[in-house]
């Protein structure tokens, strides 16, 4: 009798081969959207540092709410953000995010007001809110459960980069105050995004 599907095999060392070029493709590259997404969710801190508050005429208070917009955001749109990723698939989703994110931190340049930077901190944080659980959900789709802990470990690891040279790398990035007549702060949120 003829078999109509072939036998599987298991070859281990071909599959540790195969979690290994996962392991030096996919997770660099997931770590550094990480580290990028990072960077745009703290960079605010750094443009405040040079010229935010007096280059939109803000207070400390509208400051601190500004702030706090992106982490309601965040919160509240984390599940819809889920519901999204679990219809189209990450393989979409996550670019979008990425997009999205990336454009309104270049809009962050232009805000002049307290009521704009509000709204861009709001969209900023909706826009980030489904990024890392999108890249966890897209790390149990390549892993075995028994791989998690360690991949998404080393994912996470990159948030601290981008805390170790965020703020060098945003006082680099001031210096360029005047080009173009823009101010250091603006800079910070063009290049940064």
């Amino acid at each position: 009798m003829r078999q109509l599907y072939p036998v599987f095999i298991q070859d281990d060392e071909m599959e540790r081969r195969v979690v290994r070029k996962l392991d030096w493709n996919l997770l660099p590259l997931l770590g550094v959207l990480y580290l990028f997404s990072f960077l745009d969710r703290v960079n605010i801190g750094n443009a405040r540092l040079f010229g935010l508050e007096e280059g939109t005429h803000l207070s400390d208070g509208q400051y601190n709410i500004a702030l706090a917009a992106f982490f309601l955001a965040y919160c509240a749109f984390e599940i819809p953000s889920n519901w999204v990723l679990v219809r189209i698939g990450p393989r979409l989703w996550i670019p979008i995010l990425m997009v999205a994110w990336g454009s309104i931190s270049l809009a962050l340049a232009w805000v002049t007001s307290f009521t704009g930077l509000l709204i861009a901190r709001f969209a900023l944080g909706s826009a980030e809110a489904g990024f890392v659980p999108g890249v966890l959900f897209y790390l149990t789709l390549f892993y075995k459960r028994s791989e998690h802990s360690l991949r998404i470990a080393i994912f996470l690891s990159f948030n601290i980069l981008a805390g170790a040279f965020g703020g060098l790398l945003a006082a680099a990035i001031a210096n360029l105050t005047g080009v173009w007549g823009l101010q250091g702060w603006q800079w910070i949120f063009i290049i940064e995004s």
